[in-house]
């Protein structure tokens, strides 16, 4: 008996691509990756666009304080928004007979997320298929951080000293180089090198996750010390701005540099601690303060005195951070040794370490001459707690890695002296060794 047809077909959609051996497949979906201009003008116009938003903000902001008082010519605030245009890339602010070199870290991570949003557009203008990406992406980072450099410097050059203009064209290059190129390689989902082994390409992951750590703790940090002084915090905020557009400006120049303010939260619970200005020092063990710039979150800061044994748990973060380091680092699969262990999870939070010292040293600088000079997190002993206590919290992490997998049933080192095994059959079984079957 046989079973009769059924005379319904069903049509299914398929979706084919045809690749030429030897060449990378098509990035991205056909409906993102449709070419809108060339790449080059993208590359561009993005660039220089990119330069110039940053500067607009900036003079919005300051020209909404200007017009809460009016007082000067109207160049007045276009004359500010430039210099702190210039402190945005590391070229100071000349403000009278001082400068400010304490670089708002605010506004130049707004920069970084929009030249790396330009970049990662320009990308996607580039014909599919691209065989090089990686050429490709780093062609594209370098026409966009030209045309991002250029009009920066010649402003610097018509308004600016010969040192800003060296500044400039310095902090400048870096900022705009590594975020077109992070953009570019994000754009054309650039693959990580595969010739580095798994640990490598790990470690700057794992790096990061340690500065993730001990920024969420800072800024905790930061915000519970604002709460419990929130009304010294406002009295203060109501004396220097008593007008509702000047209180939102002297707000929006207070969030310019939180994330300043988050680093040198992140030095303090490290142990290190910061100043704010010369002969000052804020520290879980001692508080002494003198002359403060007139920002109102100062008001903030812990009382002067010594302080109690319980703000030493702060260090409690730098051990979290290293641990957070290690695992990431050894993934899954710690290594087999116990000794391999210890020294990769080391390994991964003296690289935390070393990435939070290098990050906050860029939140360091002046507000002016005299007491409020060397504003930020103390260095050399940032640097040795940093590294001191994420490396030696990396190296028990690792350890512990490695005994949790012990008990877990994976092998032993004593297993790797064994590459094969004879079952009850008579048969070879391959074990695995170092992630290599045999």
């Amino acid at each position: 008996m046989t079973r009769p047809r059924s005379s319904v077909r069903t049509r299914v959609p398929l979706s084919l691509s045809v690749t030429e051996a030897g060449t990378d497949r098509p990035v991205g979906d056909p409906d993102e990756d449709q070419v809108s201009m060339p790449w080059w003008v993208a590359a561009t116009g993005g660039g220089v666009a990119a330069c110039a938003v940053g500067w607009m903000v900036i003079a919005a902001v300051v020209v909404v304080g200007w017009l809460a008082d009016m007082v000067g010519p109207m160049s007045l605030p276009l004359q500010v928004a430039t210099q702190f245009w210039f402190s945005v890339h590391g070229g100071w602010a000349a403000l009278g007979a001082g400068s400010w070199t304490v670089v708002p870290l605010g506004p130049t991570l707004l920069q970084v997320l929009v030249v790396s949003t330009v970049a990662g557009f320009a990308a996607r203008q580039l014909p599919r298929g691209v065989p090089h990406r990686l050429p490709a992406a780093l062609r594209l980072a370098g026409l966009l951080t030209v045309a991002y450099v250029l009009p920066l410097c010649a402003v610097t050059v018509l308004v600016g000293t010969p040192e800003q203009v060296a500044r400039c064209l310095g902090g400048g290059t870096v900022l705009a180089g590594a975020s077109a190129l992070w953009g570019a390689v994000r754009g054309l989902r650039v693959p990580a090198p595969r010739r580095l082994p798994g640990w490598a390409r790990r470690l700057p992951v794992a790096a990061a996750s340690a500065l993730g750590v001990m920024a969420l703790v800072g800024t905790g940090a930061l915000v519970a010390a604002v709460v419990l002084r929130a009304d010294a915090v406002w009295a203060m905020t109501s004396t220097a701005a008593p007008e509702p557009a000047a209180a939102a400006v002297l707000v929006l120049a207070q969030l310019a540099y939180l994330p300043n303010l988050v680093l040198w939260a992140v030095s303090y619970v490290l142990g290190a601690g910061f100043t704010v200005g010369s002969g000052s020092l804020v520290s879980p063990m001692v508080t002494e303060l003198g002359l403060l710039p007139g920002f109102p979150v100062l008001a903030a800061l812990p009382a002067e005195g010594v302080g109690d044994w319980g703000r030493a748990l702060w260090l409690l973060s730098g051990v979290l951070a290293g641990g957070v380091a290690a695992f990431v680092l050894m993934g899954r699969r710690p290594p087999v040794r116990a000794d391999v262990s210890s020294l990769a999870g080391g390994l991964a939070g003296v690289a935390g370490g070393l990435l939070v010292t290098a990050v906050a040293a860029t939140s360091r600088g002046s507000l002016g001459t005299g007491r409020l000079v060397d504003l930020g997190p103390r260095m050399p002993e940032l640097a040795v707690m940093a590294i001191t206590v994420m490396g030696l919290a990396g190296l028990v992490a690792g350890l512990v890695a490695w005994l949790v997998a012990r008990v877990r049933g994976r092998r032993t080192p004593a297993d790797d002296d064994r590459p094969h095994r004879r079952t009850t059959a008579g048969e070879t079984e391959s074990t695995v060794v170092l992630g290599r079957r045999h």
